[in-house]
């Protein structure tokens, strides 16, 4: 029997990806190299692929993680220069990897999502996007899977201190850096000490008449992980880096040595473990050795909560700046800024010529709106006091078809914790995106829990339309030829329907068990033919066909 005639053809499936830095890259590939009859474009407001490594410049920014264990496992970069690269260096990596595996074809850049609606009726997506110097004009996109890989480091946010609009001199976020900017024999405050301010700090230090950092509270500096003999940076030698090329054995043991030390390092992390309580002291006695000056090391060490319950920053070069006659560590608050100056609580009166605000990001609402089922707003979902909450830090209840990538999924509490980043849950929940080694998220979500997820019609009003306007009559093929809205009427007692399990095997039971409440009279299982069939996901857990008769 010949299934030509009667093979439906389904339409691609259309994807939309939002972001296309690390993990919208990582989405590209996958999609591209994995699956059939897929149609995928990744969207960016930039003007290059790399995300927050495109858009961070700041002097110093640079990865606290490995270079070697930072990467793709599909495309091992046997060349870093250094144990933690700059972020230029990280740029050039991604930007390489898209040229040699072919995905800028599947990119548009300069273009900014606006927002994106669910749209029940035709089980789709509705995404509005606007293009860099074109306000006026808005486009509008379809599609059948919606990925939102815009990260965490994304959406930079000021810090909201009275007359910091109306400072006369220059306001920069770290996230936002001017190219160009001349800082040398500058008075510059740094507002913050997480990781940007930090590093930006320890590299504005060297060239600035002065600088002024001003602390909210305190945090545990910790060394490099991999820091070796107390440096806590290390230059790759020719030799090194030629070994790593030539002997991919080698290169392959050394980067599962920095893998088993990141994973063993997460033990510090366990509350009220013996590796957590050995951790803090660590932190403490490294920082009482690295900080000089008895006020900044009071200010900076934290005595209310333990190392790991907000995020420790490695920050030696930024404890060795602070040693230095031109820093200035400032924990009293800021009341305003007013002209030229910085003016604290205590009336003392400090003029900068630069402001660098290394104030973060908001950490996970979406910066436009994402309307799921009932046209719940995303942002207003995650901004309620319960807060952000995910399906394996990748889907979300509510918003079908819908996928994030490095998102949220636990909390964790901990004594004296007010907040974690820039989380302000009033009960006192703290969002990680995952609690486990990146290997325990890997091996948990290796095999889809299908259990876990409802399969729906595409077009509840049409069960059959994704199966075509064809039938088989007595077991011999006709095309028929009919509108899609009457394809129900045509499965009357006379005829049996053709299915094919080629295309998801337990899928093709679950339908032919559903099925067999309609009025079919009966149904032929064919493998591995020319018969696909578009039914929507996500999908439910296998049932036996046992109302088939």
């Amino acid at each position: 029997m010949d299934p030509s005639p009667t093979a439906f053809i389904p339409k691609p499936l259309r994807i939309i990806v939002i972001g296309a830095g690390i993990s919208g890259i990582q989405c590209l590939k996958d999609v591209t190299t994995r699956l059939q009859n897929v149609s995928i474009t990744a969207y960016d407001k930039n003007s290059q692929e790399g995300g927050t490594w495109a858009e961070n410049r700041y002097p110093g920014c640079s990865c606290d993680i490995p270079s070697h264990a930072y990467q793709y496992s599909w495309n091992p970069n046997p060349r870093w220069s250094r144990l933690y690269a700059e972020a230029s260096e990280i740029l050039d990596y991604l930007k390489a990897t898209v040229t040699k595996f072919n995905l800028r074809q599947y990119i548009q850049f300069n273009t900014t999502c606006t927002g994106a609606s669910w749209d029940e009726r035709h089980s789709e997506w509705h995404v509005t996007l606007q293009k860099s110097g074109i306000p006026e004009k808005e486009i509008r996109l379809k599609c059948d899977v919606f990925i939102l890989a815009t990260g965490r480091l994304n959406n930079w946010k000021l810090p909201d201190i009275e007359g910091l609009n109306k400072f006369q001199e220059s306001v920069i976020h770290t996230a936002d850096w001017q190219s160009g900017l001349d800082y040398r024999g500058k008075d510059i405050a740094v507002i913050g000490n997480g990781a940007s301010s930090t590093q930006c700090l320890a590299k504005l230090s060297k060239d600035a008449k002065s600088i002024g950092n001003f602390i909210r509270g305190p945090t545990y500096l910790v060394p490099h992980v991999f820091s070796y003999n107390g440096e806590p940076q290390v230059n790759y030698s020719k030799d090194t880096i030629e070994e790593f090329e030539n002997n991919p054995s080698s290169y392959l043991r050394f980067r599962q040595q920095l893998e088993q030390k990141l994973a063993h390092s997460f033990k510090g992390l366990w509350a009220e473990s013996k590796a957590a309580e050995e951790f803090t002291q660590t932190a403490k006695q490294h920082m009482i050795k690295k900080i000089e000056d008895p006020h900044a090391l009071e200010a900076l060490l934290p005595t209310d909560y333990k190392a790991g319950c907000r995020r420790f920053t490695p920050a030696d070069m930024y404890m060795e700046a602070l040693n230095q006659s031109n820093v200035e560590l400032i924990s009293t608050p800021i009341k305003l800024m007013e002209g030229d100056a910085i003016i604290t609580s205590d009336g003392k009166r400090r003029t900068y010529d630069i402001i660098v605000c290394g104030t973060g990001f908001e950490p996970y609402t979406p910066r436009f709106p994402i309307k799921g089922r009932g046209v719940a707003d995303l942002s207003e979902l995650w901004s309620m006091d319960g807060g952000y909450e995910s399906y394996l830090a990748a889907t979300v209840a509510g918003f079908p078809n819908f996928f994030v990538i490095t998102s949220f999924t636990k909390h964790w509490y901990q004594q004296g914790l007010k907040q974690y980043n820039t989380d302000k849950l009033s009960n006192g929940k703290v969002i990680v995106p995952w609690p486990g080694t990146m290997l325990h998220y890997y091996t948990a979500t290796k095999i889809v829990r299908w259990e876990d997820y409802d399969m729906e019609f595409e077009d509840k009003k049409q069960k059959f339309a994704s199966f075509g306007n064809d039938k088989i009559d007595d077991f011999g093929v006709e095309e028929q030829v009919a509108d899609t809205l009457a394809l129900q009427d045509l499965l009357d007692v006379n005829q049996f329907l053709l299915m094919s399990r080629s295309h998801g095997g337990w899928v093709g039971l679950e339908l032919a068990a559903r099925m067999g409440k309609e009025r079919v009279k009966g149904l032929l299982m064919i493998d591995q033919i020319g018969i696909t069939m578009r039914i929507g996901f996500p999908f439910t857990s296998p049932v036996e066909p046992t109302t088939l008769k």
